[in-house]
């Protein structure tokens, strides 16, 4: 039976690059949920994140001095094709 956290990949739309940081594209999630998912990516993986809201849809943003840790932590689970979304 799934719950609610085991559909986190079936919400959580892929990412891209925004300037010097990265979005997470989780508009499907509540405010409480995007604070959570932040909280654990400081607090397991000390990555410096914010929320960035449009039109009361959420994403999360890991800002650009987090960039070289977070490019560090994913990009070996990155397929080849996608690698442009870190650059």
């Amino acid at each position: 039976m799934p719950t609610k956290w085991g559909n986190l990949r079936r919400r959580f739309r892929p990412g891209g690059k925004n300037s010097s940081g990265f979005n997470f594209h989780t508009q499907s999630f509540q405010l409480n949920e995007v604070h959570f998912l932040i909280n654990i990516l400081k607090e397991k993986f000390d990555l410096n994140c914010t929320v960035q809201s449009d039109k009361n849809l959420y994403l999360i943003y890991i800002r650009s001095e987090s960039m070289p840790k977070f490019k560090d932590l994913v990009k070996p689970h990155f397929h080849h094709s996608m690698l442009y979304k870190l650059a």
